[in-house]
């Protein structure tokens, strides 16, 4: 069928629903998973944690942001060491005060200043400072030229911390001459004047706790990617042996007419690149369309607890993509199929030239296979270029669609927020975290939506691998077969009659065939001289009459009991990829290496074998 006929030939196939759930249903190589279901549970298993541990972490950095590494700056303080001095102290130990935080003020600046916060202030600015406030009579308008310096965002916080020092050397020198109602009024000035503002502290063991959380969530997440790798390899490769094998037993069991009908290419192709592309789904499933559910529903939730309405716009904006990346998807199937389809003529006309190589030559027809082999190139390229052009218009989409959202979203909360509407309110890290949130979210999104048509294509390659599955063999063993006893008398063909589809190759033949006679089938090309030959040892049956040897309906008795009874001379020598003295046993595995030499003698090559570098091991 031309190119343009398939696409419309499909146009229903397009029209019919195929979702995620549809090709699950029709990925039938699943069922070979089933004898993992135990290393299955545990890969999800590992891949909620995975997924947890992610919503975790990104709670963990809302708590961090909260907690110290997004503060407001401390605002302005109002009162000094000096103020608190003249209003808390009585007017007799006022001067000794302002004598004891002068005698001690270099030592307090550098012990509270020398930190990360101020590292360019230098010994020599902070004795010169001292200096000048020790003439000074107020401290507080030469300790905010000082800080003012280094940045006046961090200097309320430094002043606080050298006026609440100050204070506690004054009340150690100057405490034991006051009263103790003195001593508390004192105290109870200092603490009210010079303590931090409500959520302007910052509790450095809380952070210490919060950043190790993180740590433990890297180290969570590394256990939880090599666990899940290491167990989905385990699941795929076992998986893919068993396909291998349940189809080359399959295949095994098939009567002539089937490989007839198909050239060895074909099959060939699909024993491995449609088995190969088909098990492909399953990396997929267990890489990205079973993790990626989780991972987005732990930032979803995490999401929502930061601002269920703004959430809610997102998800919605998000769900809009199921729409075209679904349709994309079906068109990937459908041209995934073709496309090994494609792959499968090239496997075939290559196999026809490699073993047609030395009629090719004698007949001087390299440029017309050359021709066929490059048309069926060209149809597989065509069917690339489709599958490549359908899977960037799917990421056109998704990018542009998360663009938008974002976009939206971040109109929509600056728009709640500076106006005010529905008393609408989103703290700093709130922000912060929901951008997190909404860039991790787009993540398995875009990974998803770069998955799923891959995963219809792998679905379209298994559909391939079981149409050989569902060919039932036309020939087989009876369920009540007997083992044949060994042939003494005839073989007797009884009004057998067989055709091709509907084409009659033999019509009511009817003859015996004594034991020791030798009889020789003649006619032209086609007439079924092998079609007759083949009915022996029931490479085919009969569509009418029967096969008898002594009296007996060989349909009646066991394969192996007919076979091993009936030797074979094929027209077309076929010697497998072994050694001589295993395709010659191939007629019995049990015959000795005596009775192998023996065969090889009868058979007049002895000699010439003897003469191989190997003997009867050569390949």
């Amino acid at each position: 069928m031309a190119d343009g006929d398939q696409a419309n030939g499909s146009k229903d196939e397009l029209r019919k629903p195929s979702g995620l759930t549809d090709a699950f249903r029709n990925y039938r190589l699943i069922k070979y998973l089933k004898p993992y279901k135990r290393l299955i549970a545990l890969m999800v298993g590992v891949i909620i944690v995975y997924a947890a541990v992610h919503g975790l972490q990104a709670l963990v950095i809302r708590e961090l942001l909260d907690e110290g590494l997004w503060l407001p700056p401390e605002p302005p303080i109002e009162a000094s060491i000096d103020s608190v001095i003249n209003d808390s102290l009585p007017e007799a130990s006022r001067a000794e005060a302002r004598d004891i935080v002068r005698a001690d003020l270099t030592d307090t600046l550098k012990d509270v200043l020398t930190n990360k916060e101020f590292k360019r202030l230098r010994d020599e600015d902070i004795e010169l400072a001292a200096a000048a406030m020790a003439k000074s009579s107020e401290l507080a308008p030469a300790i905010h030229k000082l800080l003012e310096a280094q940045g006046w965002s961090r200097a309320p916080g430094a002043t606080r911390r050298l006026w609440l020092v100050m204070s506690e050397n004054v009340l150690e020198k100057v405490g034991p001459k006051l009263t103790d109602e003195e001593r508390t009024a004192f105290g109870a000035d200092v603490e009210e004047v010079f303590a931090p503002p409500p959520g302007h502290g910052v509790d450095g063991d809380r952070i210490q706790l919060l950043s190790l959380a993180l740590v433990g969530v890297a180290v969570v997440v590394g256990v939880a990617v090599y666990s899940r790798t290491f167990v989905r390899a385990m699941v795929i490769s076992r998986a893919t042996r068993d396909i291998r094998r349940a189809l080359c037993e399959h295949l095994l069991k098939l009567d002539m007419l089937f490989f007839g009908d198909r050239s060895s290419g074909e099959l060939i192709s699909r024993q491995t690149n449609d088995v190969v592309a088909g098990t492909k789904a399953m990396k997929y499933l267990f890489d990205d369309l079973l993790v990626l559910p989780f991972v987005a529903l732990a930032y979803a939730i995490v999401a929502f607890i930061v601002s269920w309405q703004l959430s809610s716009v997102f998800i919605g904006i998000l769900l809009f993509l199921v729409f075209p990346v679904s349709r994309i998807a079906r068109r990937v199937r459908k041209y995934g199929r073709q496309r090994l389809e494609r792959i499968a003529e090239l496997t075939s006309v290559m196999s026809e030239i490699f073993q047609g190589m030395r009629v090719i030559k004698a007949f001087r027809i390299e440029d017309c296979k050359l021709n066929e082999f490059d048309d069926s190139n060209k149809g597989y390229v065509r069917r690339l270029f489709k599958i490549m052009r359908l899977k960037g218009k799917n990421r056109a989409i998704t990018e542009t669609t998360l663009q938008l959202a974002v976009a939206g979203i971040m109109f929509l909360a600056s728009y709640l927020v500076t106006t005010g509407v529905f008393e609408y309110k989103l703290g700093a890290s709130d922000v912060l975290t929901f951008a997190f949130c909404m860039g991790m979210l787009g993540r398995p999104v875009r990974t998803f939506a770069k998955v799923y048509p891959h995963f219809m294509e792998a679905v379209a390659a298994s559909e391939r691998v079981f149409e050989v599955f569902d060919v039932e063999p036309d020939v087989r063993e009876a369920p009540d077969a007997t083992e044949l006893p060994p042939i003494a008398g005839s073989i007797s063909f009884k009004n057998v009659t067989f055709a091709y589809d509907e084409e009659p190759v033999l019509e009511d033949v009817s003859f015996d065939v004594k034991r020791g006679q030798v009889v020789a089938i003649v006619g032209h090309s086609g007439a079924g001289k092998s079609t007759l030959l083949d009915l022996i040892p029931r490479f085919i049956d009969p569509d009418q009459g029967s096969v008898e040897i002594d009296g007996v309906d060989i349909r009646s008795a066991t394969f192996d009991s007919l076979r091993g009874q009936i030797a074979v001379v094929s027209q077309d020598p076929f010697l497998f990829q072994t050694g001589i003295d295993e395709n010659i046993r191939y007629g019995r595995s049990d015959a000795t290496d005596e009775e192998v030499v023996a065969a090889a003698k009868a058979a007049n090559i002895h000699d010439f074998i003897a003469e191989l570098p190997e003997g009867y091991g050569t390949l």
